[in-house]
């Protein structure tokens, strides 16, 4: 199963770059996001992940445990946020942390090309909840591997 997601969304950190060759930078956008959602999103990053992190009836199951790093840049995602479609997005360096109840903090990076003034309108929002969707917009992807590209090179 491909990861994805779609819901309410906090703008954590927004940074805004030129990439490509000097002759021909573009403009580029990696935000950091942070949601809270249901442990359901599990499924996606693996299997058994929640009969790991969950005792039967929500509760975390081991408190001292910090946050899961997934570090795979996944390519080929749509972003869609504040009424626009970024395609060609990356995701980047997942991290879900259980919380009693079932639920799960997600924190995850998400890279684009934005058009216009887009990053204005954007870091407007900064450090507030939008509502977004994140999906693969390439069906060879998910992060078992085919793909995925390790983060470390």
């Amino acid at each position: 199963m491909k990861f994805q997601f779609s819901g309410e969304a906090t703008i954590a950190h927004i940074n805004a770059r030129k990439e490509g060759p000097d002759d021909s930078k573009e403009l580029a956008v990696d935000l950091k996001l942070e949601a809270i959602t249901s442990s359901d999103v599990l499924q996606m990053l693996g299997d058994g992940l929640s009969d790991f992190l969950f005792l039967p009836g929500g509760a975390v199951r081991n408190i001292m445990l910090g946050p899961l790093e997934f570090l795979h840049e996944i390519e080929h995602y749509r972003l869609d946020i504040l009424g626009s479609a970024h395609y060609g997005c990356k995701v980047k360096k997942i991290k879900a942390t259980p919380i009693d109840g079932g639920g799960i903090k997600l924190v995850f990076g998400v890279s684009f090309k934005p058009t216009g003034n887009e990053v204005a309108r954007i870091a407007e929002y900064l450090q507030d909840s939008i509502e977004i969707g994140l999906f693969p917009s390439d069906g060879e992807l998910d992060l078992d591997g085919e793909g995925a590209k390790d983060a470390r090179g």
